[in-house]
């Protein structure tokens, strides 16, 4: 059985089996430009005894073994676009509809040689897409800093999971050449465009720009030269729709960015809208004709700038489903992003495909202020939205990576990715199933990670949700537990507002999660052959979890210890109150140490993958913090029998 991802249509055995070793022939008949040449070349030459070199011919050589990739468009087999035919005998042919389903052949073959031995099977494979667009969103307006060759290698995986579009999610992460302000240093350049753009029309990938048009400008309308520009000065969030300033603004950014992207397509967000009508001219144009009115007026101005500059816009579904009457307004060629991330949503993507829109269908591989890793939303979300939609006619969906920071990394969002790329590519078989999930990680685990063990899932599943009630003994799944750990600036906060006391039995519970959860980590890297990057941050989630964990209960201990020293200092001796201390200043500094380790991998993250520095300044705030009441407790600790009385427990957060 070949475990592949995605998992192909037809595959049948036929023919004499292909021996990867000797000299071996790449025979390029279509005189291809992509990266298919060099891909096939390089995998065989991984094969140990295997010689790979390249033949630029139409016929076929009379002897020898030979790869050859053609592209055939009359092909009666190959009826749909980006469709690809292998078979595999004595030699091996690759025959695409299009270049694009020759490139997806490719990556297809390219899973067959890592995973065979000597010699691969005859077989026949025919694919073909089900969902023509496939697409990922990447993150980058949480301060990332752009890595180009991380951004190469997330690339260069999407390919390998045939997806076809990568869309830059920047908000204000550009550098502007008519606005230079606003974009910061490590914000995205056209002239890395040009580069990411060179290296991913090889791939078959598009990459397409998205800057917010309305709501959702937070960084940039907290500027002190574009705050006038705001809604609401008082909480900068979206442009004023009424300003004619604000709408200049927009026309030069949008410029900017339309002139170093090439992709027809412009995305301007769209949602984030609920500020309208909130400044004295929109409140009285909302009064007039109403929010639905004021939302449309402001985008068909958008629609115009960017139709004028040769865009295709692009725009989320949110303010359409909530104010519907902007569905009858809107040019019918805008094409509609419909995002759902718990379930499916089959009322709301039928409404906008009888509103005759071409509709994009959007499940999230990374939620907003999601607590660790991903895992059982984005299953549910994926298995059960591409189905239904697909049955409604839809042939374009968009995975969506939100929040790529506070420990969040790409490198630890591949399973939902690579479960969205097989349900978008097979959705005919696609279920929320048991044996659906079971098939796929099977297939994930032997192509991606080169195993037949399954320990990969069974740590992620572990780290997503804990076992049975655990999480609900510490909030530590909960959106609050990542704000606390890396935007408040007290490090108490996590103590004061999100735990309750814990107790032995809760305390036991979870040392044995944290000890699992080693234990499986430590399996699921042994048993990885390839793949390798996957595990890279994948310690991170349970570093940060085990180090919210002992603050709350270092923090705890430390609270009930120093409270009983304070209500019986005037019995105690004096050496009695010192130890007591001593072991809350350890405690104390524990946490700081925690926060010392965790900044050392954020360093990490942010040197490797461009993750937000204020994530790596957070952690060196808190470690800084808790160092203080450290030296405090010591100031008390050498103090006592000397004069020095201990303070209330309320003035150290105990």
């Amino acid at each position: 059985m070949l475990n592949l991802v995605p998992r192909p249509k037809e595959v049948s055995e036929t023919g004499a089996d292909f021996a990867t070793k000797g000299d071996i022939a790449v025979i390029d008949r279509v005189g291809l430009r992509d990266a298919s040449v060099e891909q096939v070349v390089d995998a065989l030459n991984n094969k140990r005894n295997v010689t790979a070199k390249v033949l630029r011919r139409k016929t076929l050589p009379k002897s020898g073994k030979y790869v050859v990739l053609q592209t055939d468009p009359e092909n009666p087999r190959l009826t749909k676009p980006q469709s690809y035919e292998i078979s595999i005998d004595a030699s091996v042919t690759i025959t695409g509809r299009d270049p694009a389903g020759l490139f997806y052949g490719v990556q297809t073959f390219k899973q067959i040689l890592c995973m065979s031995g000597k010699v691969i099977p005859g077989t026949l494979i025919r694919d073909w897409p089900d969902y023509t667009e496939r697409i990922l969103m990447y993150d980058f307006a949480r301060q990332q800093h752009v890595r180009m060759d991380f951004m190469k290698e997330v690339l260069t995986r999407l390919a390998e999971l045939k997806y076809n579009k990568f869309i830059c999610y920047l908000e204000g992460r550009f550098a502007f050449k008519s606005h230079p302000t606003i974009g910061p240093r490590g914000a995205m350049t056209p002239s890395q465009v040009r580069e990411l753009e060179s290296f991913a029309k090889r791939l078959h990938i598009e990459i397409v720009p998205h800057f917010n048009c309305l709501g959702h400008d937070e960084i940039l309308l907290n500027n002190p030269l574009y705050k006038h520009l705001a809604e609401d000065e008082w909480e900068p969030a979206q442009f004023c729709p009424s300003n004619p300033k604000a709408l200049r603004l927009i026309k030069d950014l949008t410029r900017d960015i339309a002139q170093a992207f090439s992709s027809e397509l412009f995305h301007v967000g769209g949602n984030g809208a609920s500020q309208l009508g909130l400044c004295h001219k929109c409140a009285k144009a909302v009064e007039r004709k109403g929010p639905a009115a004021l939302y449309s007026r402001h985008y068909l101005k958008i629609f115009d700038h960017l139709k004028n500059l040769g865009k295709k816009p692009v725009m989320w579904a949110d303010e359409l489903l909530v104010h519907r009457e902007v569905a009858e307004l809107f040019p019918k060629d805008v094409i509609i992003y419909d995002r759902h991330y718990n379930g499916s949503s089959p009322e709301t993507v039928r409404f906008l495909v009888e509103q005759g829109f071409s509709v994009t269908v959007c499940p999230s591989g990374s939620a907003y202020k999601s607590g660790t890793v991903s895992y059982d939303i984005p299953t549910r979300n994926i298995l059960t939205f591409l189905p239904d939609a697909y049955r409604l006619g839809v042939r374009s969906f968009c995975i969506t990576m939100w929040e790529l920071y506070h420990g969040n990394c790409m490198q630890n969002g591949w399973y939902p990715v690579a479960l969205a790329a097989d349900a978008a590519w097979d959705t005919v078989h696609a279920k929320l199933s048991t044996g659906h999930l079971r098939s796929f990680q099977r297939r994930f685990s032997h192509a991606i990670l080169g195993t037949t063990k399954t320990s990969f899932f069974d740590y992620l599943r572990l780290l997503a949700h804990g076992e049975g009630d655990l999480y609900r003994t510490m909030l530590a799944y909960s959106s609050e537990f990542r704000r606390a750990f890396f935007s408040d600036p007290d490090p108490f906060f996590l103590y004061l507002r999100l735990s309750r006391d814990l107790k032995t039995k809760d305390k036991q519970r979870w040392s044995r999660f944290f000890r699992k959860a080693k234990r499986l980590l430590a399996k699921a890297k042994g048993e990885a052959k390839s793949g390798k990057e996957l595990f890279e941050m994948l310690d991170f989630p349970l570093m940060m979890l085990h180090a919210g964990y002992r603050r709350v209960t270092g923090i705890q201990a430390a609270s009930d210890l120093y409270r009983k020293l304070y209500t019986k200092q005037s019995t105690l001796q004096p050496a009695t109150i010192r130890r007591g201390l001593a072991r809350c200043r350890q405690l104390i500094d524990g946490c700081a140490s925690d926060c010392e380790t965790l900044e050392k991998r954020l360093v990490a993250i942010h040197r490797d993958y461009g993750a937000h520095w204020g994530d790596v300044l957070q952690m060196r705030r808190h470690a800084a913090h808790f160092k203080t009441y450290a030296r405090y407790i010591r100031h008390h600790e050498r103090g006592i029998g000397k004069g020095v009385s201990l303070v209330e427990p309320s003035a150290l957060y105990f």
